[in-house]
C-alpha cells in the first residue's frame, strides 16, 4: 500500500496540473462558449505559432501541417454538403494519416456551385472547377472538359509525354467509333447524325477524323455563317484526305497509285524532280539524228513528234515532269544540230554564190 504522505503529495500535484491545463488552455481558446451541438468562439485560433495582434478577422491560424485522422467520411449530400468540406475518403485504416485507401476530398459545397483557385498579388481566378466536372484554366467559364484560354499547353518532350484523345462514339454508321480533333468545332450529338457544334459561331471550323475501319484521317472544313449552332458533318467540306498507306489528296479523296493528289492547282517558287538518265546523249557523235525528211513523213502521219505522247494520252494519263523534260530536251537538242547543219550549208552556198558572182564581174569587164 501506498504511503498516505505519498498519496496526499500525488493528490495535489495532480491537482495542480490540472488547474494549470484548465488555465492554460482557457488563455489559449478566450471564450469559449458550449452549445448543445458542440463548443465555439468567436475569436482567432493560433496553433503552432504565436498569435498576431494586428489580425482582425476570426480565424483559425495553424503553423505546420493538418492530418486528418480517424474514420473516413461519405460524400456528403445532406446538411454537410451545403457547406464547402475539406475531407478524407475512403476505406478506415484505424487512425493512421492517409494510407494507399484514403482520398483527399475537396467539397465545394451548395448545390451548383463551383471550386475556384485565385493567386496573384491582385487576387484574380486562375483555375476553376464547374460543379458539372468542366476545368477551366484562364477562364470561370468553361465549354469542354477542360477548356484553356489566354494561354498555350506545353507538352514537354519525352518518352512518355503524349497528347493522348480517345473515341468519339459517332453513331452514323458510315463512320462508327472513330477519334477525331474539333478546331473551332466538338462533337455535340451523334444519335444517327454526327452534329458538330462551334465554340465561335463564326469563322471556321475543323475537324480531323479517324475511322476505326482503317480509311486513314479525313480532314473537314465549313465556315459558320449559319444563325443555327448545329452542323451536320455531312455538310462540312472534306479537304483533305490521308489514306493508310501514307498517299494524301487535296481536294480529293481518291489518291489512285499516287502519293500525293491534288484537285486543282499548285502554286510554288521551286520544283525539283529527280530523273535517272538525260538526253546529252544526243551530242554523242555515234548518235543517229533522223532525216528531216523522216521527220516530215512522221508528223504527216501522226499529227505529233515521234517519242512524244499524243493529246489522247496526255488528257488520259496525264505527263511525268522528269520524263517528258527528258523527252522534250532531246528534241531541243536534236533541233540544235539540224540548226548548225544549216548554218554549215548556208555557209557553202554564201560562198559558192560569192565565187559565181566574182566569175560574173571578171565577165562583164573583159565585155567591156
Amino acid at each position: 500500500m501506498m504511503p498516505k504522505v505519498n498519496l496526499v503529495k500525488t493528490l495535489v500535484l495532480s491537482a495542480s496540473f490540472l488547474t494549470w491545463t484548465h488555465s492554460a488552455f482557457s488563455q489559449t481558446l478566450e471564450e469559449v462558449a458550449s452549445k448543445p451541438n458542440g463548443n465555439y468562439t468567436t475569436k482567432n485560433i493560433w496553433i503552432g505559432m504565436a498569435p498576431d495582434a494586428t489580425a482582425t478577422e476570426q480565424a483559425l491560424n495553424i503553423g505546420g501541417r493538418i492530418k486528418l485522422l480517424g474514420t473516413a467520411n461519405a460524400y456528403t449530400p445532406g446538411i454537410d454538403g451545403t457547406q464547402p468540406t475539406i475531407y478524407r475518403s475512403g476505406t478506415s485504416a484505424g487512425t493512421y494519416p492517409f494510407n494507399t485507401y484514403d482520398n483527399l476530398v475537396l467539397q465545394a459545397g451548395i448545390v451548383n456551385k463551383d471550386i475556384v483557385m485565385v493567386t496573384g498579388n491582385t487576387p484574380a481566378p486562375r483555375m476553376v472547377i464547374k460543379n458539372d466536372g468542366f476545368i477551366g484554366v484562364g477562364t470561370t467559364s468553361p465549354t469542354t472538359k477542360l477548356d484553356v484560354r489566354d494561354g498555350s499547353i506545353n507538352i514537354n518532350p519525352g518518352a512518355n509525354n503524349v497528347f493522348r484523345i480517345g473515341y468519339a462514339n459517332m453513331g452514323n454508321t458510315t463512320y462508327g467509333n472513330s477519334p477525331y480533333i474539333g478546331f473551332n468545332a466538338f462533337l455535340y450529338s451523334s444519335n444517327g447524325s454526327n452534329v458538330f457544334t462551334p465554340l465561335n459561331n463564326s469563322g471556321a471550323g475543323l475537324v480531323i477524323k479517324g475511322d476505326d475501319a482503317g480509311s486513314g484521317l479525313h480532314f473537314y472544313q465549313r465556315t459558320f455563317n449559319n444563325p443555327s449552332p448545329y452542323y451536320d458533318l455531312n455538310t462540312f467540306t472534306e479537304v483533305m484526305t490521308l489514306t493508310p498507306n501514307g498517299a494524301l489528296g487535296i481536294g480529293t479523296n481518291s489518291t489512285g497509285v499516287h502519293k500525293l493528289a491534288v484537285e486543282g492547282s499548285i502554286g510554288a517558287r521551286k520544283v525539283k524532280v529527280n530523273v535517272s538518265g538525260w538526253a546529252d546523249f544526243v551530242f554523242d557523235p555515234s548518235y543517229d539524228l533522223p532525216k528531216l525528211a523522216d521527220v516530215e513523213r512522221y508528223v504527216k502521219e501522226h499529227r505529233k513528234l515521234e517519242g512524244i505522247p499524243s493529246a489522247e494520252e496526255v488528257n488520259s494519263e496525264g505527263i511525268e515532269l522528269g520524263d517528258m523534260n527528258k523527252r522534250l530536251l532531246q528534241k531541243v537538242e536534236e533541233l540544235t544540230l539540224y540548226l548548225i547543219e544549216m548554218k554549215k550549208e548556208n555557209e557553202e552556198l554564201k560562198a559558192q554564190n560569192q565565187q559565181i558572182l566574182d566569175r560574173v564581174t571578171v565577165l562583164e569587164k573583159k565585155q567591156k
